[in-house]
C-alpha cells in the first residue's frame, strides 16, 4: 500500500510540475549523458547538533523519529518534523531543525545557510535525500563531495562511509552505482566538524578522463601508512577499490612483489622478511598509474642516527643551510600531533641522498635529480629564504632543462616557511614532483615571502629572481623556456610578471587567476597586457568556481581576443569545484607551457610602462621616461626597416644581436615618422639618445622609486642620535616598530644602525633609511645641501613646493649623493612629537607594504592620503 501512495504522490507531483522546477526532491532519469547529471533537488533534514561527540556521523539520528538510515522511503523522509513524537521525551531538536525542500541549480549546498546555523559553533549531521526515477536500470558512477565526513546510501545500501574532513573538490568521491528502473532513493549524511558544511553530487559515466582525476587524488595513498612497521600491509582505507595490479620495488628497483587487486576482495600483503629501508609501491590500471614510496623499519631510529653523522661532517655555506633545513623540519615535526608518515619518508630520503653523496665527496645539491627543500641567503635582510626545487630523475646536466615556476598563492596562517602549509602539503609536493617527472622539467615551488597576505611592492619579485638565479647557478636552464604558471592570486602574479618582464617568459599557464582590473587597482597588469601580445597563454576557469569569479576569466578572454593574442587558449570548465591549490588543472597549464619555446626576437613589439624598473622588452630598451606619464611604444621591424611609433619615451636602445634583420644590409629606424638612423650598423646596441646636456641623474632601471623599490636589495635603518634626548628616544621607538613588522612577516628582523655606526662600505652597499630630519641624524645632516627637501618648524619644502604645517611627517627616496647606485630614503618630521610612518594599507606600519610614491608628506590627521604626495620625474625633480 505504501509503495502505492509513494507512486501516486509522485506521478502528481510531476504532473502538476511538467513545466517548473517542482518543489519535491524528484530527478528524472532516461540516460546519463556526457555532460552529467546534476542532483540539485534535495530534502534536507536536520541539523542533529553532536554536542562535540567523537563520531558523530556513526550516529543513526533516524532512530529519534523510530526510523532507520538503511531502510527509510521517500516519503518517510519528507513526513518528519519537529513536532513528530521522539523516541525519548528528554530529546530536544535544535530550534533551527527543519525538513525543506532545496534546490541548488549548478552550485554546492551550503547547509550553513540553508539550516540558518552558528557556523561558528554548531557542529553535528545533516541528511539530503531525493528520489531518481529511472525508466531503465543504468550503471554510472557518482560523483560527490563534501567538506565533513560522510555516509552514502542507495535504495537502503551503504556504498560510501568516511570519517574526516576535507575541501570541497571534484572527484572526491566516484562511487559505482547500479539504478534500478522506477524509484531510487538516494540518501546523503554530512557531519560538520569545523566551519564548512557544503555537499554536491552529480552522476557521470565513466571515462578515461574522469577515471585519471579521481585516481590522480589518491596517488602517493596507495597502502595505509608510509611506515611499514608491522608485519603486514594493507590499502588506504580512502584508497579506491578497484581492479588493478600492485608492485613493489626496492630502492635499487628490483621487484620485490606484484600482486593482483579485485575490486570486491580484502587485500593484505606480509612483509615480515623485508630488511629496513626505502621501497616504492605501484597501482597500475587502464590508463592510470600511481605510486607510494614507503619506509621498512624504525624511521625515527634511522633519521637521528643520519643527522649525527651529518652533523660530524664539516658543511658550510648553501649545503649546512639545506642540511639545516631538514634537521628543522624533522625536529618541527616530532612536535605536531599528526604530521603524516609520508612526511618523514621525504625527509628520510632527502636526508640519506644527501648524506650518501657527501660521503662521496659530491655536492648533494647541484645537478642532482629529485625533490628538495634548498636555501639561499636574502641580500635584503641577509635571511636564509627557502624554496622547494623539483628536479626530474631524467636530468642530465650537459643538457639545458625546461623551467617552470609556480607562483604561490596567499595562504591561511603567517607561520615561518619551514613551519608552514607551503612546505608541509606533501599531497601538493609530489604532485609538482610528477609533474617534473612526466614533462621532464625543473620545477620551482618559490617561498619569495609571500604568506599570509600579499606584498604590494617589489619585495616578491626580487625574491623570485633570487631563487632563479640560484638555480640557474646549480642548473643547466634553458633560458628560452622559462615558465610562470600560478592560480588564485598566484595567478595575478604571474601575469603581472610577464607584463613587466614579458621577454624571460616562454608562456604562462593559470588556473582560475584572481586577475585585478584597473577599476580596482593602479597596479593592474591589464592596463599593459599588450606587452605579451607574443607570449602564449593558458588560462583555465570553471564556471562555477566559488571561490574566483569565472568572470576574472571571461573578461580576459575578451581582452585577449579583441588584442588579437597570437597563441591564447582558454577553457571553461562547466561543472568543477577545483580545489585549492591547483591540483586538479595545474597539469594542463604545464602542458601546454611546455610545448613553447621563446622567440627572443619577434618582429613587432608592443610594450607600456609607467616605471624604469620594467624598461625592456626583446630586442628593446627605454632608457629614459617623461614622467610621470606613462610610455608608450610600437615597434615593427620590415625589409630592414623599423618603424616606432612612441609617447613619452624620451630616450631608448635597439639590441641589433637580437633584432631580426639581415645585418649586412642597411637598417633604417623611423621614429613617430622621421628617419633617425639609416646606415651598416656594426655595434651590438644602437642607442637613440636623449640629449641630456646638463649632464643630470636620470631615473634609470636599478635607480627608479619609489620608496618602496629600497627594500628589495639590501638596506640598512639608520637611527639619529644628534637630537634632543625626546626625539632620539622616538626614532629609536620608530625604527623599533619598523623592527617589529618586519619580524611579524618574514619572522627575523632587519638591519639597523645608529647614525654614528654608518661606515663608508656600508655606503657603497647598501641603500640607507635614515629616520629622522638633520638636526637628529647626522648622515641626514651630512647629505642634507644635495637633498632638495627643507625642514623647519612652521613647513616643509619640497624643491619649490611649500607645504605648511606644525605637526607634519614625510617619506621621500632620493640616488644617495654619496653613492648614486644606491638609495637614500628619509622618513623624518617637523616636530618630534608627531613622529610617524604614515601607513599606507591604513592597517599596518609596515614597510613591505609601503612607499608607494617617491615622496609624501602628512599630518597627525592624514597619515594614510597623505597631503602631497606623488613621483619625481625622469631628473629626479617635481614634474
Amino acid at each position: 500500500m505504501r509503495k502505492i501512495l509513494l507512486l501516486l504522490f509522485v506521478f502528481a507531483l510531476v504532473a502538476c510540475n511538467k513545466n517548473k522546477t517542482s518543489n519535491v526532491a524528484i530527478i528524472k532519469v532516461n540516460d546519463i549523458p556526457d555532460t552529467c547529471v546534476i542532483l540539485n533537488k534535495w530534502q534536507v533534514l536536520g541539523p542533529f547538533s553532536s554536542n562535540d561527540k567523537e563520531h558523530f556521523i556513526n550516529e543513526d539520528n533516524l532512530q529519534l523519529f523510530k526510523y532507520k538510515e538503511s531502510g527509510i522511503s521517500f516519503l518517510d523522509f519528507m513526513r518528519i518534523s519537529s513536532s513528530r513524537s521522539l523516541s525519548s521525551d528528554t530529546i530536544r531538536l535544535d530550534s533551527c531543525f527543519q525538513n525543506k525542500f532545496v534546490f541548488s541549480g549548478k552550485i554546492p549546498l551550503d547547509f550553513n545557510e540553508i539550516l540558518k546555523v552558528n557556523k561558528e559553533k554548531l557542529k553535528g549531521n545533516v541528511y539530503c535525500a531525493c528520489l531518481i526515477l529511472s525508466k531503465k536500470n543504468i550503471s554510472t558512477r557518482l560523483h560527490f563531495s563534501s567538506t565533513g565526513a560522510e555516509k552514502i546510501w542507495i535504495n537502503g545500501k551503504l556504498i560510501c562511509s568516511t570519517d574526516y574532513s576535507k575541501p570541497l573538490g571534484s572527484y572526491t568521491q566516484f562511487i559505482p552505482i547500479k539504478l534500478k528502473q522506477g524509484q531510487n532513493v538516494l540518501l546523503v549524511k554530512v557531519n560538520k566538524l569545523y566551519t564548512d558544511w557544503q555537499m554536491y553530487a552529480r552522476l557521470e559515466n565513466e571515462s578515461p578522463t574522469a577515471l585519471k582525476r579521481y585516481f590522480g587524488l589518491h596517488n602517493h595513498f596507495i597502502l595505509y601508512g608510509s611506515i611499514m612497521q608491522f608485519d603486514s600491509i594493507v590499502l588506504d582505507p580512502i584508497f579506491p577499490r578497484c581492479n588493478g595490479r600492485l608492485t613493489m620495488l626496492d630502492q635499487n628497483k628490483n621487484i620485490v612483489f606484484s600482486d593482483t587487486l579485485l575490486e570486491n576482495k580484502y587485500w593484505s600483503h606480509c612483509v615480515s622478511t623485508l630488511k629496513k629501508g626505502i621501497y616504492q609501491v605501484r597501482f597500475s590500471a587502464p590508463n592510470v598509474t600511481l605510486v607510494q614510496d614507503l619506509y621498512r623499519g624504525d624511521i625515527h631510529d634511522t633519521i637521528p642516527k643520519i643527522i649525527k653523522e651529518l652533523k660530524l661532517i664539516n658543511l658550510s655555506g648553501k649545503n649546512k643551510d639545506n642540511i639545516e633545513a631538514l634537521i628543522f623540519r624533522y625536529n618541527y615535526l616530532l612536535t605536531q600531533t599528526y604530521p603524516g608518515d609520508m612526511k618523514y619518508v621525504s625527509l628520510f630520503m632527502q636526508l640519506s641522498d644527501a648524506f650518501n653523496a657527501l660521503q662521496k665527496g659530491k655536492n648533494p645539491f647541484n645537478h642532482t635529480s629529485g625533490c628538495f627543500i634548498r636555501s639561499y641567503i636574502s641580500d635584503i635582510d641577509s635571511s636564509i629564504q627557502y624554496y622547494i626545487l623539483h628536479v626530474p630523475s631524467t636530468y642530465k646536466k650537459n643538457v639545458p632543462s625546461s623551467l617552470a615556476i609556480a607562483i604561490p598563492a596567499t595562504v591561511y596562517g603567517n607561520l615561518p616557511y619551514l613551519k608552514s602549509f607551503r612546505v608541509g602539503n606533501s599531497k601538493l609536493i609530489d604532485f609538482f614532483q610528477d609533474m617534473a617527472e612526466k614533462y621532464n622539467m625543473i620545477l620551482i615551488e618559490p617561498g619569495s615571502r609571500r604568506y599570509s597576505r600579499p606584498n604590494y611592492n617589489t619585495i616578491e619579485e626580487a625574491e623570485l629572481f633570487n631563487i632563479l638565479n640560484e638555480v640557474e647557478s646549480d642548473y643547466n636552464i634553458d633560458k628560452n623556456r622559462i615558465y610562470l604558471t600560478g592560480t588564485c592570486s598566484g595567478g595575478n602574479e604571474a601575469l603581472k610578471l610577464t607584463v613587466q618582464f614579458p621577454d624571460r617568459f616562454a608562456a604562462i599557464g593559470l588556473v582560475a587567476p584572481e586577475i585585478i582590473y584597473p577599476e580596482e587597482s593602479n597596479n593592474s597588469a591589464i592596463m599593459f597586457i599588450k606587452n605579451i601580445i607574443n607570449v602564449p597563454i593558458f588560462d583555465t576557469h570553471s564556471l562555477i568556481d566559488r571561490h574566483i569569479a569565472v568572470e576574472r576569466s571571461e573578461v580576459f578572454n575578451e581582452i585577449a581576443e579583441a588584442y588579437g593574442f597570437k597563441d591564447f587558449k582558454y577553457i571553461r570548465l562547466p561543472n568543477e569545484f577545483p580545489m585549492y591549490y591547483p591540483d586538479d588543472f595545474f597539469e594542463d597549464a604545464l602542458e601546454f607551457c611546455s610545448k613553447h619555446i621563446l622567440n627572443p626576437s619577434p618582429k613587432e613589439i608592443y610594450f607600456s610602462t609607467a616605471k624604469m624598473l620594467y624598461n625592456k622588452s626583446f630586442w628593446l630598451t627605454i632608457n629614459a621616461i617623461n614622467y610621470p606619464d606613462t610610455a608608450h611604444v610600437h615597434a615593427k621591424i620590415r625589409w630592414n626597416t623599423l618603424t616606432i611609433e612612441k609617447s613619452n619615451v624620451l630616450d631608448y636602445s635597439v639590441d641589433l644581436r637580437t633584432l631580426p634583420y639581415e645585418k649586412d644590409k642597411t637598417l633604417k629606424i623611423v621614429d613617430n615618422g622621421k628617419v633617425v638612423f639609416k646606415g651598416v650598423i656594426r655595434d651590438s646596441v644602437l642607442h637613440i639618445a636623449l640629449k641630456n646636456k646638463e649632464n643630470r641623474t636620470l631615473k634609470s632601471r636599478s635607480i627608479a622609486g619609489p620608496l618602496s623599490h629600497v627594500f628589495v636589495k639590501k638596506f640598512i635603518v639608520v637611527k639619529g642620535t644628534t637630537g634632543s634626548k625626546e626625539e632620539t628616544t622616538k626614532i629609536s621607538a620608530l625604527a623599533d616598530t619598523i623592527v617589529k613588522y618586519w619580524m611579524e612577516r618574514y619572522f627575523v628582523t632587519c638591519r639597523v644602525k645608529k647614525d654614528t655606526e654608518i661606515t663608508k662600505k656600508d655606503i657603497e652597499d647598501a641603500n640607507l633609511v635614515l629616520l629622522g630630519n638633520p638636526a637628529s641624524n647626522a648622515i641626514f645632516n651630512r647629505l642634507s645641501d644635495s637633498l632638495p627637501v627643507k625642514i623647519s618648524n612652521s613647513n616643509i619644502q619640497l624643491f619649490k613646493k611649500v607645504i605648511k604645517g606644525d605637526k607634519l611627517c614625510f617619506y621621500m627616496v632620493f640616488p644617495n649623493p654619496l653613492n648614486k647606485s644606491k638609495y637614500v630614503a628619509l622618513i623624518g618630521y617637523n616636530n618630534p612629537a608627531y613622529i610617524s610612518l604614515g601607513s599606507e594599507t591604513g592597517k599596518f606600519d609596515d614597510i613591505s607594504d609601503y612607499g608607494w610614491y617617491d615622496y609624501k608628506i602628512w599630518d597627525e590627521f592624514s597619515s594614510s592620503q597623505g597631503l602631497e604626495f606623488g613621483n619625481f620625474n625622469q631628473y629626479w625633480k617635481l614634474p
